[in-house]
């Protein structure tokens, strides 16, 4: 892994650009099963990983809850 500013710039483009690609094909409506399944699998685990990234940043546990309840409706 490429380490410095430049390496998390071009991890955070690559990320940016995955997640946008994702948002797109959720809106699919021909996806199969299997394909809904990968989907979710991938959308859960960017939850748990920007989860821990933030615990990582030492961001407070109530202010991770609160990021959830503001964007679940």
């Amino acid at each position: 892994m490429e380490r410095g500013n430049d390496g998390l710039t071009l991890c955070i483009a690559r990320l940016d650009r995955a997640m946008s690609e994702m948002k797109v094909y959720s809106r699919e409506t021909t996806l199969d099963r299997a394909d809904t399944r990968t989907l979710k699998h991938h959308a859960e685990d960017l939850v748990l990983c920007g989860v821990s990234v933030l615990r990582d940043l030492g961001i407070e546990e109530r202010k991770i809850q609160a990021l959830f309840e503001m964007h679940v409706e």
